[in-house]
């Protein structure tokens, strides 16, 4: 698939959360193909894969930051974006959210409640 034709004028430095794994790796393969100068991604636990990813976007000339995030922790989260706009030396000017939460397991095993379940709400007690 040309990815360019999916999005396109994106500029400067793009940030998506959870995008290490399947779908967030190729919204961050999508934005970089489609123009953006730099881009900035989080991920859980697969540090292999943002590694490889971020070599990737390396080798194409992208800039690229990986920062492993808990969106859970407010202080922690505020830090990603502020190492993420030093590090790349620009504004983040476009945020996706891929975050998934996965609880491993076969999707015909998943009940109601992993299904519906809030990934992150600060008003969760």
């Amino acid at each position: 698939m040309d990815e360019s034709r999916l999005v396109s004028g994106i500029t400067g430095h793009a940030l998506v959360l959870g995008g290490s794994g399947g779908l967030g790796a190729e919204i961050v393969r999508t934005l970089a193909a489609s123009g953006a100068s730099a881009v900035s991604f989080t991920y859980g636990r697969n540090k292999k894969a943002a590694d490889d990813l971020i070599t990737e976007l390396r080798a194409d000339g992208i800039k690229a930051l990986a920062a492993p995030a808990d969106l859970s922790d407010e202080p922690g989260f505020n830090k990603v974006l502020d190492d993420a706009v030093a590090s790349i030396g620009d504004e983040i000017s476009l945020a996706i959210n891929s975050i998934v939460i996965s609880p491993n397991i076969p999707i015909e095993e998943a009940s109601s409640r992993t299904q519906t379940s809030p990934v992150y709400s600060p008003r969760a007690g």
